[in-house]
């Protein structure tokens, strides 16, 4: 059977001209476009990278330059007024940068002010000049500073309704998270842009698109500008419905389905898993897909030779739009949960409150959740009212979209925890050797109790402020790191018929441990000298923790995998207490037995106390 020839996919392309010129596909959304124009005056949206947003100032541009002619077959056609011709002004801020070192000297905060300040006097003065008024070169000229310029180009806008289109709002600032100078320095200048664009005389549309708001910049400063990011209404506006899935790439899903042997029903599934998620309104009734991330899966169907196409469940997004980096930057550039990042990079949600969400911050109180559910690494799942919220406000779930995300987030979080984590394992000796050492040479001869000293060992080495609000998967990924750089072969949750279990280590020695970790209140028994601490009740946790975790094991064949057969598999369960913030007991099962014992403290002055 012949397979249909396919429209090419707009991938990599954001101008409206390109897209409709060379008959790419595309999803019509023209009609809540021309919704948006008549409802509103001055409007902001964010949205996260490659969700639209560029291609959605150029359609506008289109539209408001030269009406519906481009848009023919599109549902606005016909509709869109014939004396609906304004000026058009745009700017894309991620083209207007300044320099650090633009005065020759030393690097300041100064220079880069100066510079960014001219670049922006220049990209206003170009774009007034592509909009059909050439006097803005000489105004740009001739005025002493920003403010005489902006006022020289509030006479244009006093003789003509502007439409004004700003792309990627606060790039400027969100590229400079991490250093406040460069921040603060680049918020001048903006500050007084945007006050000028939000009391702009009479302008018949002004659309600001970004990712983050930023309370001192002045953009969402009174009622002039109106947020609709989060309105149900235009939640749709960007992005891709599962019924535009279904019904628009209905074409594309057929070939898919045929090309990687699957029905059409589990090729929609794995889509789903892998892209879907996103959400954008209030109410988290509707939830996208990233166009760039579609469009670039079933791209390899629309070669010349379709029947060669080689069709895979890439992390498009995160590769495209520099998200790993990104990412990377903002774990750096802002004070993190470490243990909650861990969390949420498993899969596990967090909530944040209306305001977190919705409201402009201030540069020193910006946190790294509502950043990282602006950028789109997170998103919203579900609306707890405010009765039913721990803070009595109204609440969102928030958590990971999707599995193309879920991948490049774990290992940027990963990679910064190891900065936190890593501190004893190269430092710390026991005897002539590293704790990293002597760890994997205690586990590959079989001591189970040495072990658990060199883990504690390691614990004791993480940064203070990482041990906020500890929990298990937190636990599970600082063991993953640290066993992941002394054995060849280090598995997270690896699935059997039964189950999942927590870690799994080979050796080189061909020994297979299994860790079943469990962090718990620690029963503890006074001593009979007062100057002592109480020690560990071991009987308690071995009973309530130990025993049962061991059960789990066995009775989930945890280590009973394809890959372990014929090899000595030993498990382990680990109690880890909540508040000692250590592991402080241990049992292990085997071929040649089992054994139970309490970790000792650790005095990394002393080294081992005897007391549990």
């Amino acid at each position: 059977m012949s397979e249909e020839v396919l429209r090419k996919l707009p991938v990599g392309i954001s101008d409206w001209r390109g897209i409709y010129t060379t008959d790419k596909f595309f999803v019509d959304k023209t009609q809540k476009l021309l919704e948006l124009v008549t409802d509103k005056t001055k409007v902001f949206l964010s949205r996260p990278r490659r969700m639209g947003k560029s291609t959605l100032v150029s359609m506008l541009k289109d539209l408001f330059t030269n009406g519906d002619k481009n848009f023919e077959g599109t549902a606005i056609y016909g509709q869109w007024p014939q004396e609906e011709r304004y000026p058009v002004i745009t700017l894309d801020f991620m083209e207007i940068e300044g320099d650090e070192n633009a005065n020759g000297d030393e690097p300041s905060a100064w220079a880069y002010k100066e510079s960014f300040k001219k670049s922006l006097r220049y990209a206003l003065a170009f774009a007034f000049q592509n909009a059909g008024f050439p006097e803005a070169q000489e105004f740009n000229k001739n005025a002493p500073d920003l403010d005489y310029f902006l006022k020289s180009l509030a006479q244009i806008a006093h003789k003509h309704r502007l439409v004004i289109l700003i792309d990627e709002w606060d790039f400027p600032l969100s590229s400079n998270l991490d250093n406040e100078k460069i921040f603060n320095a680049t918020l001048t200048v903006l500050r007084t842009f945007y006050k000028w664009l939000r009391t702009l005389e009479d302008p018949r549309f002004v659309l600001v698109t970004g990712i983050m708001r930023y309370r001192e910049a002045s953009l969402f400063t009174g009622q002039d500008i109106q947020d609709i990011s989060m309105n149900p209404s235009w939640g749709s506006l960007l992005g891709i419905t599962q019924y535009e899935l279904v019904t628009c790439y209905a074409t594309y899903i057929e070939q898919a389905a045929q090309h990687l042997q699957l029905s059409k029903d589990e090729l929609l599934a794995k889509l789903k898993c892998h892209y879907d998620g996103f959400c954008f309104d209030k109410e988290a009734q509707v939830q996208l897909y990233c166009p760039y991330s579609l469009n670039s899966f079933f791209e390899p169907l629309t070669a010349t030779n379709p029947s060669d196409a080689v069709l895979e469940f890439g992390n498009f997004w995160m590769e495209s739009a520099g998200a790993t980096y990104a990412v990377r930057r903002l774990l750096e550039s802002r004070k993190v949960d470490l243990p909650q990042l861990l969390a949420l990079s498993d899969g596990q949600d967090e909530l944040l409150t209306k305001d977190e969400l919705f409201l402009p911050q201030y540069f020193s109180k910006v946190q790294i959740l509502p950043l990282l559910t602006e950028s789109g690494y997170l998103s919203i799942k579900e609306v707890i009212p405010a009765d039913q919220a721990p803070e009595k406000k109204l609440t969102f779930r928030c958590g990971i979209p999707n599995l193309e995300i879920k991948e490049d987030f774990k290992s940027a979080v990963l990679d910064h925890a190891k900065k936190k984590i890593n501190v004893n394992l190269n430092k710390i000796v026991t005897g002539n050797i590293t704790v990293k050492e002597a760890l994997r040479q205690a586990l590959e001869q079989g001591d189970i109790a040495q072990s658990c000293i060199h883990l504690n060992e390691l614990i004791c080495g993480i940064a203070y402020d990482a041990f906020k609000d500890v929990r298990e998967a937190s636990y599970r990924s600082f063991f993953m790191i640290w066993f992941e750089e002394l054995f060849p072969e280090v598995r997270e949750e690896t699935y059997n018929y039964q189950g999942r279990s927590d870690i799994e280590v080979h050796t080189k020695q061909g020994r297979v441990y299994v860790f079943e970790l469990k962090v718990c209140d620690c029963p503890m028994v006074a001593s009979n000298n007062p100057e002592e601490e109480p020690a560990i009740d071991l009987q308690k946790v071995d009973a309530e923790v130990l025993i049962p975790a061991k059960k789990q094991i066995l009775s989930r064949s945890y280590g009973v995998n394809a890959h372990t057969q014929g090899l000595p598999v030993t498990g382990v369960a680990l109690a880890i207490g909540s508040t000692q913030r250590r592991i402080v007991a241990w049992r292990s099962i085997s071929a040649a037995g089992e054994s139970c014992a309490a970790v000792p403290r650790i005095d990394l002055t002393n080294k081992h106390i005897g007391t549990p």
